[in-house]
């Protein structure tokens, strides 16, 4: 994994040594190279063999150019499919220092535009309540702030009443973070326990954490690494979630009981045709888990009896 970058602001404070080696690990330069020139920044190249056709160990799909084809590709080296290659995020930090300097004059009509959009945007707004047992749940936004703030008021006589109760302010969540992409946020059959999925890295990949509704405390279980779906079981004891493959495909439906390490989940489906993805519903009954797996052109619903 890539080191974490030494902050500008300590390197300027480190001397001259600081700022240079600040320098190298953002931009892969000395003091003696330029970041970018006046006509951009241009790629190096490494000449790499690629195949097209069958090769052993990949699917290719269906009848693929056996003997393969060679052709070379002279930047192959920029396929970083961590996102961790130093000589990538160099390369893209120099294409976004010569971005920002060819347009840092148009720092005011971006600002113009950006307001132009702001002011047909209902900033402060809150969507239609929708029950869910015993509360209307619903989301909020509020001007200044960028994500949204779940919310749940109790059900009385089919209205929502009484005073709110915020369950997620995700603005909260986001704080220190580079990156925060809340996808569910869901509520235990009793409603006792909040399930939510976050990405903190901007690769889509999901963590599961849990929240006691009652106490708002977050609970020491979590669960790594998977698709961002989820569904509860019958009851809080339960929960169904999905997790992708190298393709980054969700193809894999786990159980785990709340409780135990995520090691012992049990897996339920496994979805190998690699033109098929998998993803998680749930009856309006509450009593039947749904498992569809949807390729673009086909479709196919796996049912499980929650009682």
């Amino acid at each position: 994994p890539a080191a974490a970058a030494p902050p500008a602001a300590a390197a300027a404070a480190a001397g001259v040594g600081g700022w240079m080696l600040y320098r190298y690990w953002r931009y892969g330069v000395s003091v003696l190279e330029p970041v970018y020139t006046r006509d951009g920044v241009v790629a190096k190249k490494e000449d790499r063999a690629v195949l097209f056709g069958k090769v052993e160990g990949q699917n290719r799909g269906p009848d693929p150019m056996d003997p393969p084809r060679k052709t070379v590709d002279p930047y192959y080296w920029m396929r970083d499919d961590k996102r961790t290659a130093r000589a990538v995020i160099t390369h893209l930090n120099r294409e976004n220092a010569y971005f920002e300097a060819q347009t840092r004059g148009l720092s005011k009509l971006k600002k113009e535009i950006y307001g132009e959009f702001v002011s047909h945007v209902k900033e402060t707004d809150e969507n239609v309540p929708h029950p869910h047992g015993p509360f209307f749940y619903y989301t909020r936004t509020v001007k200044g702030l960028s994500y949204k703030i779940h919310c749940r008021k109790r059900s009385v006589g089919g209205h929502p009443a009484g005073g709110e109760q915020v369950i997620m302010d995700v603005n909260q969540l986001a704080k220190g973070k580079k990156h925060c992409d809340v996808q569910m946020v869901e509520p235990s059959p009793e409603h006792t326990v909040m399930a939510y999925t976050v990405d903190y890295t901007g690769y889509e990949t999901y963590d599961v954490f849990f929240k006691d509704m009652t106490t708002g405390k977050l609970l020491s279980e979590s669960l790594k690494e998977t698709a961002g779906e989820i569904v509860w079981g019958a009851d809080r004891k339960t929960i169904f979630y999905t997790t992708l493959d190298p393709e980054h495909r969700p193809n894999k439906v786990w159980r785990h009981t709340m409780g135990t390490p995520q090691a012992q989940d049990e897996l339920l489906l496994t979805e190998d045709d690699e033109l098929f993805w998998l993803d998680l519903d749930k009856t309006c009954s509450g009593r039947f888990l749904v498992v569809r797996t949807s390729s673009p052109t086909r479709s196919e619903c796996h049912v499980m009896d929650l009682e």
